[in-house]
């Protein structure tokens, strides 16, 4: 795993920057101010100290590496350990939390929908869940067109396994296999929305340091989220879902 790499494209580089900018731009329609949060797989942290500012976060990351270089400057609780541990200590802080967040974690895990029934304890009626996942039809792209690699693209498109440097084989699922967990759970659908439809495939990556390309580059991606064709070919899908 290459914490490194990974720590450097989410703080340094603009096509790591965009990602966050727009994900927090679509969460505004949520009004996410004194609210209980809990952010499951939190990474380095970066969502949870933007939101820390203003809230009352919860965070969770098993990975030590990560925690080590986690953003920290808001305040807010971080958990570590496995499963277990987690729901141990998550029991004895909240009975229920306004927003959870679950940002690319899902499919790196076996146990998804287990996972899905276990979180949905934690809310009552009213509560929100945000989901972001991988989308088949944007990463077929993104390997063929960002990573020039034909082969790999064929396989994903026949179903094959992915994988990421810094977290390993990417499992992807369907909006409607995630749909059915979450309507099993209690959830309806509020939303779906796209990111990172464009900003990732040009490799002129000295362009996207220009502050006029970021600036119109989000008003792009904004632009076409709601849009059903965008939200297909998407890297990235964005779900919201509303505890019953």
């Amino acid at each position: 795993m290459n914490i490194k790499g990974y720590y450097d494209n989410v703080t340094t580089y603009p096509w790591g920057k965009i990602f966050y900018d727009i994900l927090w731009q679509e969460l505004e329609h949520f009004s996410l101010t004194d609210k209980h949060i809990l952010d499951f797989g939190s990474g380095f942290g970066k969502t949870s100290n933007h939101y820390a500012e203003h809230n009352d976060v919860v965070a969770y990351e098993p990975n030590t590496d990560e925690l080590a270089m986690r953003f920290s400057d808001n305040e807010y609780t971080q958990l570590s350990g496995n499963l277990n541990a987690f729901q141990n200590s998550l029991s004895r802080l909240y009975a229920s939390f306004d927003m959870i967040f679950i940002h690319n974690v899902l499919e790196y895990a076996d146990n998804r929908e287990a996972i899905i029934t276990s979180l949905s304890k934690y809310q009552g009626s009213g509560g929100l869940v945000s989901v972001v996942k991988h989308n088949q039809a944007g990463r077929v792209m993104a390997m063929a067109v960002l990573q020039d690699d034909p082969a790999q693209a064929l396989s994903e498109l026949n179903g094959g396994i992915g994988s990421s440097v810094n977290h390993g084989d990417i499992h992807t699922y369907e909006n409607e296999e995630l749909i059915a967990w979450m309507t099993t759970a209690g959830y309806e659908l509020v939303n779906i929305t796209a990111i990172r439809n464009f900003y990732a495939l040009s490799q002129n990556s000295a362009r996207k340091y220009d502050t006029d390309w970021y600036d119109n580059m989000m008003q792009l991606e904004l632009a076409v989220s709601h849009r059903e064709e965008y939200i297909k070919m998407a890297f990235f899908n964005h779900l919201i879902f509303r505890k019953l």
